[in-house]
């Protein structure tokens, strides 16, 4: 990985090299964003914190599987919920026929639209989505999900979410950290699963343990 900085405006651009795939993600300005999430802080108390603005450990892993099992993306329509920054949706352009990425953050989906630009991409595009409130219509044949089960109040939604992809005959990958308080849920997830594998990403400076899961429906 490699890091550009734009001197006017802060930002950076960050390049992943996957086998040989390179993905360029641009990354926004970190004490702009702390200023802006305490700017809303203070006039909301509830305002989410910014974890999309970076990217993390679990979406290396995920686009390290993907690289190495391209037939999961090759050909297929590809769709990422709780994206951020959205670098696996970025590697898996170069496979999918079709990627829409997403985030429950305009921000986020500003940012993602910039590495489409950067990444000279023609087969992605970008909405901003909350999974509590999908749009009916919205399917597709591969669902990705990175470091989404952090957060216990959340578990109930995200699971009836994969449910209902999983009835719909969509396969979903899922990338997480090994964390204590995601095991439950993880466990839930068991049943479903017809793939586990365990990859390490170094992130400043530590070896972070990633679970990553192929949920795919009965057969």
């Amino acid at each position: 990985m490699h890091t550009e900085r734009d001197s006017n405006n802060g930002e950076t651009v960050q390049a992943f090299q996957f086998g040989t795939q390179e993905v360029q993600i641009c990354i926004p300005d970190t004490d702009k964003v702390k200023e802006q999430y305490y700017h809303r802080l203070q006039r909301n108390e509830l305002t989410p914190f910014p974890y999309w603005a970076q990217v993390w450990p679990a979406s290396i892993a995920i686009c390290r599987f993907i690289n190495a099992h391209t037939h999961f993306v090759y050909g297929k329509k590809v769709l990422e919920l709780a994206g951020g920054l959205g670098l696996p949706s970025m590697l898996s352009a170069k496979y999918a026929e079709r990627v829409i990425v997403s985030d429950y953050a305009f921000e986020a989906v500003f940012f993602q639209n910039k590495s489409i630009d950067r990444n000279q991409l023609k087969n992605i595009s970008c909405v901003q989505l909350n999974w509590h409130t999908l749009p009916d219509h919205l399917d597709a044949d591969l669902i990705l999900l990175s470091d989404i089960n952090y957060d216990p109040i959340e578990f109930e939604t995200i699971y009836a979410v994969l449910l209902r992809f999983i009835n719909q005959g969509s396969t979903i990958i899922i990338s997480t950290p090994q964390r204590i308080q995601g095991r439950d849920f993880l466990e839930l997830l068991m049943p479903l699963c017809s793939w586990q594998e365990e990859i390490t990403v170094t992130h400043l400076d530590q070896q972070v343990a990633v679970t990553i899961l192929v949920l795919e429906p009965a057969t």
